[in-house]
């Protein structure tokens, strides 16, 4: 082996390719068909997370701090991005009905 030099070269330094495969034996060992833990190094969470590279938000929700209506611009507050379950409703009537229903023609 050649130490390393500060010059390039202008041919490879190991020999050329051959043409054919080789026959000699793998120098690498094979993968196996059996785990390398004996278990999962962390247990899986209590419930689905929703995935941080993404801030895909579907649905509408009540909008409390400035207009007092139901929006769906994909911009709710944090608590609400992160429990869409509990928050995001699919239609502009729903989400009036159970949060603005005081209101529900200024609403919608």
């Amino acid at each position: 082996t050649n130490a390393p030099t500060n010059a390039p070269t202008n041919a490879p330094t190991s020999p050329v390719p051959t043409q054919k495969p080789t026959t000699a034996a793998p120098t690498t060992p094979l993968p196996t068909h059996k785990p390398t833990t004996a278990a999962p190094t962390t247990p899986p969470t209590s419930k689905p997370t929703l995935d941080p590279a993404s801030n895909f938000v579907v649905g509408y929700y009540p909008d409390w701090e400035v207009d007092n209506i139901c929006k769906n611009d994909g911009a709710p507050p944090p608590y609400m991005a992160n429990n869409q379950v509990g928050w995001m409703l699919s239609s502009l009537e729903e989400c009036c009905t159970k949060y603005f229903s005081w209101k529900l023609n200024a609403c919608m």
